[in-house]
């Protein structure tokens, strides 16, 4: 593998898998992905919606556990792979990278903690309606008193 790999991809491909070994950093170059863990009966529950310039799974790409949702596309999309040695590397010498790392960190939890009470504690109807606000919220089109969602 290069130092980072382009893929091009079509709108519902799987770029990894809830506890799948890590292999690196993904890393949205333009599409959206959606990002979700799979519950015992197969029920799926939306952790976050990314779109580009977002990293997917920070968390396992540097502590190499194994990942910790799942994501997929929603768009068709361009994604860029890069081996965990080359990202550790890469952060290891680069202190605002790791400030960069430590600050998306932080929000992907945030994220996730919203989203897991949202998932515990709203209807089906409410919980479509917090995806799209926090859509909305992450890539939308502000304009006045209103936020528009860009959803490709």
């Amino acid at each position: 593998m290069a130092a980072a790999d382009l893929h091009e991809v079509v709108a519902r491909t799987k770029l990894f898998e809830e506890g799948a070994p890590c292999d690196g950093l993904w890393v949205m170059a333009s599409g959206a992905a959606k990002l979700y863990l799979t519950g015992a009966t197969g029920q799926t529950h939306i952790t976050s919606l990314v779109g580009p310039a977002s990293a997917l799974d920070l968390v396992a790409a540097l502590d190499g556990e194994r990942v910790g949702v799942t994501a997929e596309t929603i768009a068709p999309a361009q994604v860029v792979q890069i081996p965990r040695s080359t990202f550790l590397s890469a952060v290891a010498r680069n202190a605002t990278m790791l400030h960069v790392a430590v600050d998306q960190i932080c929000a992907e939890l945030r994220r996730r903690d919203v989203a897991l009470a949202i998932g515990g504690l709203k209807d089906s109807r409410q919980r479509i309606a917090c995806t799209l606000i926090r859509w909305s919220k992450q890539h939308g089109i502000e304009g006045g008193d209103a936020v528009t969602p860009k959803i490709p």
